[in-house]
């Protein structure tokens, strides 16, 4: 597996030596998943925090999408499940369009892994049964293998939910056998849509520290003002800010304040201080964006 990372990073150079960085995406995400398999969760979140800067700057939804759910998956094993919520449902979204089996399949086996983590069996029984549907016309699901989750993911289920009731929300995940029907389930938005199914609004991926740091940044602070303000060492304050810009998919503190001003629900109050069914698609083979 370290021979494995060696050559994607070969790859990735030789897409940026030719001037093709958001090509060399597909190798940066590979990367991510290699290092997870080595054990080295800090050079994944590492290469994950790279290859979202490259997907930002780049615009690049596809390979940037893979990049989402790699280090949301990153954040979940290290027990940020906020984190890694936010991180997958922001890949699903931007999958949105495109006719992607292998990438939907792989960023919706993680979040099924995050739905159970957080108690929600029968929600997470109908993601698997997706799961499942959109595997049938691809060799297996990419990650379904990743650190034996699936396996723990399908025992918990069936102790909540009993065999028959395990079976049954499994079935009617099932009927959302395309990449569109599986990612409405997911993020619960009416197929075609685009519509929220239900006026819930997601919760904030942020802990209360990193809100706190927001809202900061959103009023114009730099690390080192925030840091002050809240009583943190400027390498903390370091952390917290990189930390929000990759919960959200960002790259810049000016998203944030965008972000900060269009989501008062869910951030709370300031503080008083081509078809893809056969694989993920390297440079050259992806699936086509019909947006």
């Amino acid at each position: 597996m370290a021979e494995a990372v060696s050559l994607y990073e070969r790859a990735l150079a030789a897409h940026e030596a030719a001037g093709e960085g958001p090509q060399g995406l597909f190798w940066l995400f590979q990367v991510v998943i290699a290092q997870v398999f080595l054990g080295d969760p800090c050079a994944a979140e590492e290469a994950g925090r790279r290859a979202l800067r490259l997907a930002e700057a780049s615009g690049e939804r596809l390979y940037g999408s893979y990049a989402k759910w790699a280090l949301g998956y990153v954040f979940w094993a290290r027990g940020d499940s906020e984190g890694g919520t936010a991180l997958t449902q922001a890949a699903l979204e931007n999958l949105r369009g495109f006719d992607d089996y292998a990438g939907t399949a792989a960023a919706l086996e993680v979040f099924t892994w995050i739905t159970v983590s957080r108690g929600d069996h029968e929600r997470a029984a109908r993601l698997l049964g997706a799961v499942h549907a959109l595997s049938r016309d691809i060799d297996a699901c990419p990650v379904s293998t990743l650190g034996g989750h699936r396996a723990r993911c399908e025992e918990e289920i069936i102790g909540a939910l009993g065999p028959d009731g395990y079976e049954k929300a499994l079935a009617e995940g099932g009927r959302h056998d395309s990449p569109t029907r599986a990612i409405a389930l997911a993020l619960d938005t009416a197929a075609g849509t685009g519509q929220d199914a239900s006026p819930t609004t997601a919760p904030c991926p942020l802990s209360s520290r990193e809100r706190e740091v927001a809202a900061l940044v959103a009023k114009g602070m730099t690390n080192r003002q925030a840091a002050s303000t809240l009583n943190l060492s400027p390498r903390t304050a370091d952390r917290h800010v990189a930390n929000i810009l990759a919960k959200l998919g960002f790259s810049s503190r000016a998203q944030i304040a965008v972000w900060w001003a269009h989501n008062p629900s869910a951030v709370g109050s300031s503080p008083t201080r081509s078809t893809g069914r056969r694989r993920l698609h390297p440079p050259g083979g992806r699936p086509h964006d019909d947006r």
